[in-house]
């Protein structure tokens, strides 16, 4: 059985020229590509409005091809939290089933899951540390998707890596709700 991609990741622009809406946004975007140098953005808008697919085509134009794939790192931080739903769904079921446990003892299992900084201190920063050959002037990006679902520690966690990785490390972060954390850091 050949395995086909979903309608929306197989049409999915892949170049800013290709992105349709908000035209004042794709614009400031193109901009930013064609002066090479990449501040810290945060997108914001309701769910399906092209935020990721904008950075992801912004992130292509100004990396190419080759070094996109190791120069990008795309993470949905509502990942985190949904494996923090499915942790009390098993202790809900189990528990329907006369299972008798504590939910911390079935949470502890996946933790790195259930932590939204985990994801920030394993992931985000280890990416942020790696060494990438990139063209001259050009900075690794991290997409945080869905960041607005990061818990306050994470979002904290996260600010601190964003000062501290600068000089390497460009932030993308889509948000429907913009918080405080990392405002100070992004455009």
């Amino acid at each position: 059985m050949s395995y086909e991609a979903p309608w929306i990741e197989k049409y999915r622009p892949e170049v800013l020229q290709d992105v349709v809406g908000n035209a004042e946004a794709i614009e400031r975007l193109r901009a930013i590509t064609s002066m090479g140098n990449l501040p810290n953005l945060i997108l914001s808008g309701p769910p399906g409005t092209g935020k990721t697919t904008s950075i992801l085509c912004l992130a292509r134009e100004m990396l190419g091809e080759e070094v996109y794939k190791q120069a990008v790192l795309e993470l949905n931080a509502s990942d985190a939290r949904y494996a923090n739903c499915i942790c009390m769904e098993v202790y809900e079921y189990a528990y329907g089933m006369g299972m008798r446990f504590s939910y911390h003892d079935l949470i502890t299992l996946p933790a790195s899951l259930c932590r939204g900084i985990d994801v920030v201190r394993n992931k985000i920063k280890m990416f942020a540390q790696k060494k990438v050959t990139l063209p001259a002037g050009r900075h690794k990006i991290v997409i945080l998707d869905e960041a607005d679902s990061m818990t306050a520690s994470a979002q904290q966690a996260l600010r601190r890596t964003m000062e501290i990785y600068s000089h390497s490390t460009r932030y993308a972060v889509s948000m429907c709700m913009v918080w405080d954390a990392v405002c100070g850091v992004c455009i």
